[in-house]
């Protein structure tokens, strides 16, 4: 058995010299295994002939994912974490077989652990520290923990607990508790919808009463889940697993069917390589602690990760990251929210919302990595501030708004959008469908700081100036609103842009702000195309030339050749379109092109010469011209396009 030394630990890191709190560890992953399994197992069977389970607990280096200055915000994986054999490190392994009223202990170990017997209900009170090798079934019983300020381990060797009126599990320990999975072994938790034996608070001014324990799996302090066994948990009272503190779990199989949040630890949640499924009412994975900038995080390294909520899929206070592994959540609200930061930084992940945004922030988003597939029914990528997109794969395959925050960078990576309305919108939040933005005033990680220090937040936006940028990757829009709406400039200076617009009045291919803002083209290739209706064109103050024509209603190919009848640009439209704006690096001023319709037969419908920045033919722009014996376009493959590559559809 290999475990992780102290100095392994992940990083939440930094970016534009703020305090990011991202944690440099995490992403995700689809689960399928079942929720059923047997109780056959024994104990004996468990151990080889070194008495050890034959697996390892993954090491893995420290993941730098940005490159600034790390904060002090880390999951460290210990090495007490990292223990998932059967055995005990001081030989004192206390054996406990469970079997209701004849529940037995293997040796003399009764001043460490309490059998009570009370309203009908077994209690095995655990009351030292030490590991404890459990197996077999309580029909009407608890593990209750309470050894002080000693660690204590449980090994689950098919364990099956129910409990009625209060919490399978119980762990009021002092200190931190880990539960390892045995191999092979399914171990089951269920409670029921009345808590009766639990204790409770009523709130002198709202009236809500709040329960300790909450969840069919609680923890006071710390609690980590490892081992390569299943646990299975049917929470019917509130939470399936439900840690006050920082829960962990590694390596280990959890499947959660819970009436409120399927798994919730309070200052984090921290999946690595785990295998997990949530069933939910409430939210699926949640951290709530709202009053430490350092806590309050989900991250997920490595992770297959199925969730079903009724509310949001996984939710946190200051930050969600992911690294690495496969998601799949299918939330009723927001399908990933973080009250402050998201970063995606590889791996596959599957995102729904029947009602609301997919990935959703109240101050900022970065996706360095990942493919990433979004359904939403609001916004498919929302966030107050800033959304950076910088590599991997986004497809945003239904929403409202495809991508909106008041400045949106698209630096790399392969991003597709399908909107009802806007595809990508920069906006402050100034009417329209705004967030209510962050905290603000803080820094610290899991906040942005401008230049004067202070913290980021979406309700300072309305004074903001809202850009979007496009420098590079490759970025596809089919929106039935506008096709990029900024209510400040619009900017290109790279990458390939493929815009299907609206086919109507009352929207634009692309819109820019009012009052003096403009879309500038300095680089890159862009083809967008649309209605004629609200065209609004790049500036002549733009270094890149751009075409811009309009003509009579057509769903032709369309194609742009040189006067020597190379292709320059061609383009597929996904639907009909009036007007098409085009920019290339390879149009030139001074010299004289054909633009040519239809994809068999490559009618020449304009003769023009570029004679500055901005070129303008057909309707209101002097009539298209007669053909001028151009040769006509290429046939559409991978050589006729600049870098060998059809800027179409793809």
């Amino acid at each position: 058995m290999k475990s992780v030394n102290n100095s392994e630990v992940f990083v939440l890191l930094s970016k534009k010299t703020a305090i990011f709190l991202l944690i440099s560890i995490l992403v995700i992953c689809l689960l399928t295994p079942g929720c059923s399994g047997t109780m056959d197992s024994t104990i004996d069977n468990l151990f080889d002939a070194d008495g050890k389970q034959d697996q390892d607990f993954p090491a893995e280096d420290t993941k730098v994912l940005l490159e600034n200055v790390s904060s002090g915000a880390t999951v460290d994986y210990s090495d007490f974490d990292g223990d998932n054999s059967v055995t005990s490190s001081d030989g004192e392994l206390v054996k406990i077989l469970l079997d209701d009223e004849n529940t037995k202990i293997e040796g003399d170990f009764s001043q460490v652990v309490e059998f009570i017997d009370k309203d009908n209900q077994q209690i095995i009170n655990i009351t030292a520290g030490g590991v404890y090798l459990l197996s077999g079934r309580l029909s009407n019983g608890q593990i209750y923990v309470d050894s002080g300020e000693a660690q204590v381990r449980l090994i689950f060797s098919n364990v099956n607990v129910s409990c009625r009126g209060n919490a399978p599990i119980y762990l009021n320990n002092g200190k931190k508790v880990v539960i390892t999975l045995a191999e092979g072994s399914d171990n089951f938790l269920s409670d029921t919808e009345d808590y009766s034996q639990a204790s409770c608070e009523t709130d002198s001014t709202t009236g809500e009463v709040s329960y300790e324990p909450n969840g069919a799996l609680f923890s006071k302090k710390s609690l980590t889940i490892n081992g390569s066994g299943r646990l299975t948990i049917d929470g019917n009272f509130n939470n399936g697993i439900s840690c006050k503190d920082e829960l962990k779990i590694i390596d280990a199989k959890v499947c959660v069917k819970a009436v409120n949040n399927g798994i919730k630890g309070n200052d984090f949640v921290a999946l690595r390589n785990a295998e997990i499924v949530v069933d939910s009412i409430g939210d699926g994975i949640k951290s709530s602690k709202d009053n430490n900038v350092l806590k309050g995080f989900v991250c997920i390294d490595g992770s297959n990760v199925k969730v079903t909520s009724g509310e949001d899929g996984i939710q946190a206070v200051t930050t969600v990251a992911v690294y690495d592994g496969v998601l799949s959540v299918n939330a009723t609200l927001k399908g990933i929210k973080s009250d402050n930061a998201m970063l995606i930084a590889g791996g596959t992940a599957y995102v729904t919302s029947s009602s609301d945004d997919t990935l959703n922030s109240n101050d900022f988003i970065d996706i360095v990595g990942g493919d990433i597939t979004l359904s939403a029914k609001d916004d498919g990528i929302h966030a107050d501030n800033e959304i950076c997109i910088k590599a991997g794969k986004v497809s945003v395959v239904k929403s409202y708004e495809g991508i909106e925050a008041c400045l949106i960078n698209v630096e790399g990576g392969n991003v597709s959008v399908v909107s009802s309305d806007d595809g990508f919108n920069a906006s402050n939040g100034n009417g329209g469908n705004g967030g209510n933005g962050g905290m603000g005033g803080m820094g610290g990680p899991g906040w942005r700081m401008d230049s004067a220090g202070s913290g980021a937040s979406g309700g300072a936006n309305a004074n903001k100036t809202c850009e979007l940028n496009i420098s590079g990757g490759s970025v596809y829009v089919n929106a039935s609103g506008d096709g990029l709406d900024s209510n400040g400039n619009i900017t290109f200076t790279g990458g390939t842009t493929i815009v299907n617009g609206p086919t109507s009045g009352g929207n634009g291919i692309l819109d820019s702000g009012d009052g003096g803002y403009q879309i500038l083209v300095k680089g890159g290739t862009l083809i967008a195309a649309g209605t004629s209706s609200m065209l609004d064109t790049p500036s002549s103050q733009s270094t890149q030339c751009v075409v811009v024509a309009t003509m009579s209603s057509s769903l032709n190919d369309l194609a742009i050749v040189n006067s020597d009848g190379e292709t320059i640009v061609r383009f597929t439209p996904d639907k009909q379109y009036q007007a098409v704006i085009i920019s290339s690096p390879l149009l030139k001023v001074g010299e004289t092109y054909g633009l040519y319709t239809g994809s068999s037969s490559g009618t020449l419908v304009a003769e023009f010469k570029v004679s500055s920045v901005l070129t303008t033919i057909g309707n209101g722009a002097g009539g298209m011209g007669g053909p001028g014996g151009m040769g006509r376009p290429g046939s559409g493959s991978g050589s006729d396009w600049p870098g060998g590559g059809r800027p179409g559809r793809w």
